[in-house]
C-alpha cells in the first residue's frame, strides 16, 4: 500500500502488511535504562542482513522508499504494546 505523507500506521505484535514493500512487524518492547521506550522491529528483505532493527521515538526508518518517523511507543512493557509511525517523505 502507498501512504500519502502524514499518513499514520499501527506496529504492534506480528506483522503489518499494508507498508509498501512490506511487512513489518514488533519482535519485542521494552522500557531501556534510561526509562525511554524501545521497539525491536523486523522488516522486509531490504533490511536484510539485519532484519530487525531496535527504534524509539523520534527515530525514522525506510520500507518500500517511504521514509517514517516514529512517533509513539506505548504500553511497551506490556503485551498490548505498539508503536505508531507517521509516514515523513
Amino acid at each position: 500500500m502507498v501512504h500519502e505523507v502524514g499518513a499514520q500506521e499501527k506496529i504492534s505484535y506480528g506483522r503489518n502488511d499494508r507498508f509498501a514493500g512490506g511487512p513489518v512487524g514488533g519482535g519485542h518492547f521494552w522500557v531501556d535504562e534510561d526509562g525511554r521506550p524501545v521497539a525491536k522491529i523486523g522488516g522486509p528483505k531490504e533490511w536484510r542482513p539485519t532484519p530487525m532493527i531496535d527504534v524509539r521515538v523520534g527515530d525514522v526508518f525506510t520500507v518500500g522508499g517511504q521514509a517514517w518517523r516514529v512517533t509513539d511507543i506505548v504500553d511497551a512493557d506490556t503485551p498490548s504494546a505498539y508503536l505508531l509511525a507517521t509516514r515523513v517523505s
